[in-house]
């Protein structure tokens, strides 16, 4: 900004000058033009890629240094999502798991500006953003988990400390690398220690596969605003082969639940964990919402009757785990626990719906009902009523592209004070059986 304030000051006494000594209006003109045209360029200008006008792509995004881009939400927050509300649900789901024996390791991923610090441009000054303050509120949200009850990983250190010859984000897409997969895997490996007793180790071999492209909507929409080519989302590819053939009827002893992130089927991560664990590991996802994979998987037969040895989440740091209320981070814990003492009678009540009587259940907040419609549904609208005539709905509803298992859980919490008189659910059923519901601890 100095150097175009003070070329400006030199065209405008240039143009003053030449007025008084010649008068002639043309020469002003061309003079005054050529000083214009001197003038630095704007340095949001300064691409290496010819970019423009990137705040209003598809993705808001910033380009940093050596074609790195990144998003200006949720790269570019200094903050985190992780409320203590959330947090303390995330402790209980963390116990109901232990109570079935179950190890729970929550992995927060860094932005990619945490993890990625150095590639950050001058641009983000415009928004605010400070790398120190953001650190320091990611490690204070491990803290908290901590102090919670739950065991969470430091993936910002893992990602910032890669040994590796490529980035551990890709540069043009919001997905992790095979590198920055390795980095996690070997440090969640390190939190494990020696195998179950139960666990006989396995010997798997890695090997590199040629290099990998992914197709990227991210780099789409980035490219459509610069010039020349962007980056391609390239990574080293590997393949991952046990040694001796598993037996056909053994679960994995670990289950890894995820996004995009780390779940893209072409990536590595589970194969990079079993290599160097020596365990089978089950990846279930990946799904853009972490609590909707989580769901799909606690709710799913794999879960009910084999519980995992070890369960990682998968979590983006910036995700807003409590965006629909507290009801799904309940259904987890209820889920987990998967404590049902009692069966209720249930009668139809028309087309795609049924009633269940109420009457005499305590309303104890750890207590939820169970649906297990024996169908795919997507959804299910329990209709409460009150003693008095009272009526009040909630909706459970999977997300779009969610494995279906047709088992909902709804906790009794938020209603009457003397309880519901019966509850109608209303949901997709089966016409030659009715759906079971159970009253569960959780």
């Amino acid at each position: 900004m100095k150097r175009s304030s003070n070329a400006s000051i030199r065209a405008s006494r240039k143009v003053r000058f030449l007025r008084r000594a010649t008068g002639w209006p043309g020469l002003v003109a061309s003079a005054l033009g050529l000083a214009v045209a001197l003038l630095p360029a704007p340095l949001a200008a300064q691409s290496l890629y010819g970019c423009r006008d990137l705040a209003s792509a598809q993705t808001p995004a910033v380009e940093g240094r050596q074609g790195v881009f990144f998003r200006i939400d949720p790269d570019l927050l200094t903050y985190n999502r992780f409320s203590d509300e959330v947090v303390a649900a995330i402790g209980t789901l963390a116990a109901g798991l232990a109570e079935r024996g179950t190890t729970f390791i929550v992995v927060p991923v860094p932005t990619k500006a945490l993890a990625m610090p150095e590639y950050l441009g001058p641009d983000i000054a415009a928004y605010g953003y400070d790398p120190a303050l953001a650190a320091s509120i990611y490690d204070d949200t491990l803290a908290r988990l901590g102090a919670a009850g739950v065991e969470a990983l430091d993936a910002r250190h893992a990602l910032r400390t890669a040994v590796s010859g490529e980035t551990t984000f890709f540069r043009t897409d919001r997905r992790l690398t095979n590198a920055g997969l390795f980095a996690l895997a070997r440090e969640i490996a390190g939190r494990l220690g020696d195998s179950p007793a139960d666990t006989a180790p396995a010997v798997y071999k890695t090997e590199q596969a040629g290099a990998l492209t992914l197709p990227s909507q991210d780099r789409l929409n980035l490219q459509m605003h610069c010039l020349t080519p962007l980056p391609e989302v390239t990574t080293m590819g590997f393949e991952t082969v046990r040694q001796e053939p598993a037996a056909t009827d053994a679960a994995a002893p670990v289950v890894v639940v995820g996004t995009e992130l780390t779940g893209a089927p072409d990536l590595n991560f589970a194969g990079f964990l079993s290599d160097l664990t020596g365990l089978d590991v089950a990846a279930h996802g990946p799904s853009s919402d972490p609590v909707a994979a989580m769901s799909a998987y606690l709710t799913s037969d794999d879960y009910r009757q084999t519980p995992p040895d070890l369960l990682v989440w998968e979590v983006p740091s910036w995700a807003n785990l409590g965006l629909h209320g507290d009801q799904p981070l309940r259904e987890l814990a209820a889920a987990a626990r998967d404590d049902c003492e009692r069966e209720l009678a249930v009668t139809q009540a028309g087309d795609d719906r049924i009633r269940v009587e109420l009457s005499g259940i305590s309303q104890d907040r750890a207590l939820s009902l169970l649906l297990d419609t024996g169908t795919d549904a997507a959804r299910a609208d329990f209709h409460f009523v009150s003693a008095g005539g009272q009526p009040r709905t909630r909706p459970v509803a999977r997300a779009e592209g969610q494995p279906r298992t047709g088992r909902f859980y709804m906790p009794l919490t938020g209603l009457w004070a003397e309880g519901s008189a019966h509850v109608e659910i209303e949901t997709v059923i089966d016409p030659g059986a009715l759906p079971r519901v159970a009253l569960c601890r959780g």
